[in-house]
């Protein structure tokens, strides 16, 4: 049962709800499976559970809840899943302009990550730094920088990161798509504001899923 904490937070016994990183269990009896929502992160995965233990200090049939969680759609440009070709996923997180939002978007996938970084920096950007932290995350086998901001990049990135500064994005992931593992990740998490080609996110995050559209129908 819940109890309200000296400090007004919300605290929960353990026997309320458990997630054990796939499943939820209410009370030791599965109640709703992560593979049964179009959801994607830890953050979003221990939402979930807040959600679901609110629901039961405010009498709300878990049904519902469950209902409501299976059914619903996620915001479009933010961690979006845009499709499958040969087992690689592609998702949209085109509402990524902060450095951090990208970092958050790395750690939603156990899978192997290749991360596309796009835009243009703002006045207090250190994308050196950026870069390197990203590096620190062994889950990103390799970074993919479009666009004019490879001239940012272009002094110290490393091997395998690769600089393509180009508009013609489905011709480069077309080859690459055929070069890479499957059961990995394709994630367009670009990190800055998208005022080099784009007129804002949006408009990159569409054509983004233009070109992976394209790619998985003509491959």
């Amino acid at each position: 049962s819940p109890i309200i904490s000296k400090n007004n937070k919300i605290e929960f016994y353990e026997k309320d709800f458990i997630f054990d990183g796939k499943t939820y269990f209410e009370y030791g009896n599965p109640v709703l499976e992560i593979s049964k929502i179009n959801l994607v992160g830890k953050h979003n995965y221990q939402n979930i559970s807040y959600a679901l233990k609110v629901s039961r200090l405010l009498e709300i049939d878990t049904e519902l809840i469950i209902n409501a969680l299976e059914n619903f759609k996620p915001v479009e440009h933010r961690i979006e899943y845009c499709g499958k070709y040969n087992n690689i996923e592609f998702y949209n997180d085109s509402k990524s302009t902060t450095f951090e939002s990208t970092y958050a978007a790395i750690e939603s996938f156990e899978k192997p990550v290749h991360l596309i970084l796009s835009g243009v920096k703002k006045k207090g950007m250190n994308v050196k730094e950026f870069y390197f932290n990203i590096k620190k995350n062994k889950n990103v086998v390799k970074i993919l920088i479009f666009g004019k901001i490879c001239e940012e990049y272009k002094e110290f990135v490393t091997e395998p990161d690769i600089l393509y500064n180009s508009y013609d994005w489905e011709l480069f992931l077309k080859k690459y798509i055929n070069e890479i593992e499957n059961n990995s990740i394709i994630l367009f998490s670009p990190g800055m504001p998208s005022f080099d080609y784009f007129t804002n996110f949006e408009h990159r995050g569409k054509f983004f899923k233009q070109v992976v559209a394209k790619l998985i129908k003509d491959s």
